[in-house]
């Protein structure tokens, strides 16, 4: 299936459930550079080998005048992988067949550490929302919003401004309203995390949370000066939220009395917060019986996977489940 959005034309499996299944897991991608008119030559081929199941995925950058926030450089085309050296490998040969010239390889990691500007995150989705009204387009997923008509009135993007504050406030109230942020604490939803494997993660949904206005706490940026111990805890309390950051192995280490992301996750349970997993590409919870006692329940509550290519979505998802007890 061959979707356009401001930004891409996105190439993806054409059936729901083989989409989920091939998209999730994706680590990285091949970088092709080239003049745009010969990279757009590229989607009908694409898409065949995409359906076939040879490739995960693809996005070429549009490059529309109207809508392109980065006109001087050339048209890039992603092809989604996992991290497999076998499979990076043979994506490679498959593209170079057809005639493209991957350059390099690149993780989603260092994806998000590049889009990283003075600690604020510039997603993709915000130069979408600033493009959309000239775009026309329309995502066919549901959740990653639909495209806004064009503007004929350019003093009307004040008003149309304005709206977008309304829309965040009143995604804030809901969360608020159904019990799921808190009306005495400082934040609405503390996010637990491995920091040796999750913090880039973590940032990425503080940022696009923060973006919704819906206070997202942080240990590494939001934790003043005091007792660590009863400052972290305390800020759980203070949460109604509780968002946890599952990435490959990450609860091996909880078998530990120490290990503070176990302390963190029981801690929620105990004050029965309303706790979301979100489960990274790679991890497998482990059986009951090999996780401690006072976290075992984390495995029955609803969990999201993570998806870095339909982010927006998995977002609106993690809003949907806060505001799950609302009437």
């Amino acid at each position: 299936m061959i979707y356009k959005d401001a930004i891409w034309i996105n190439i993806v499996p054409t059936d729901p459930e083989e989409r989920e299944r091939r998209c999730a897991p994706v680590r990285g991608k091949w970088l092709c550079f080239g003049p745009t008119a010969e990279l757009h030559l590229f989607p009908p081929l694409l898409e065949k080998l995409v359906q076939r199941g040879i490739l995960r995925s693809v996005k070429i950058a549009r490059k529309d005048p109207a809508t392109d926030p980065f006109p001087y450089k050339e048209c890039v085309m992603c092809v989604y992988t996992s991290d497999d050296k076998d499979e990076v490998a043979r994506v490679k040969k498959e593209l170079r067949q057809i005639g493209l010239q991957p350059s390099v390889w690149k993780s989603e990691l260092e994806t998000i550490k590049d889009w990283g500007l003075d600690g604020v995150l510039l997603l993709e989705k915000e130069i979408a929302d600033r493009r959309r009204e000239v775009s026309g387009a329309v995502s066919p997923f549901p959740g990653s919003g639909a495209a806004k008509p064009r503007n004929k009135h350019p003093q009307s993007s004040v008003s149309s401004g304005h709206a977008e504050v309304g829309a965040r406030s009143a995604t804030r109230r809901a969360v608020r309203e159904s019990g799921g942020a808190s009306s005495t604490g400082q934040y609405d939803v503390f996010i637990s995390y491995r920091r040796e494997d999750g913090a880039s993660t973590a940032r990425l949904i503080q940022s696009e949370l923060r973006q919704r206005n819906i206070r997202a706490f942080l240990d590494i940026d939001d934790l003043r000066p005091g007792h660590f111990d009863d400052a972290l805890l305390g800020q759980i309390d203070n949460a109604s939220g509780f968002l946890l950051v599952l990435s490959p192995g990450c609860l091996e280490r909880c078998s530990d009395p120490g290990d503070w992301l176990k302390r963190e996750i029981s801690h929620a349970i105990r004050r029965d917060k309303k706790i979301i997993p979100i489960m990274m590409p790679g991890f497998v919870f482990p059986e009951a019986r090999q996780l401690p006692a006072e976290i075992r329940a984390i495995r029955i509550h609803q969990a999201v996977s993570y998806s870095h290519e339909f982010f927006n979505a998995m977002i609106e998802k993690i809003i949907r489940y806060l505001a799950f007890d609302s009437a």
